[in-house]
């Protein structure tokens, strides 16, 4: 339950990023890279893709 609560965290971040600022691009940057870190997110570029439980990976874009 704590990961599908990251990963939702994580996804909003990185809608907020897309429609604000540098800072805020930044820190969705950190959270994948923590979150790759401790293998709860997998991929690196520009498409981390973040695995929910049941099947299926959601995208993040908007160029992190």
């Amino acid at each position: 339950m704590v990961l599908v609560g990251l990963q939702v965290a994580v996804l909003l971040l990185s809608l907020i990023s897309g429609s604000m600022g540098l800072l805020n691009r930044r820190i969705v940057r950190g959270v994948l890279m923590w979150g790759q870190d401790k293998h709860w997110i997998s991929g690196a570029g520009r498409f981390p893709t973040i695995g929910f439980p049941g099947g299926g990976n959601a995208y993040l874009s908007g160029g992190l």
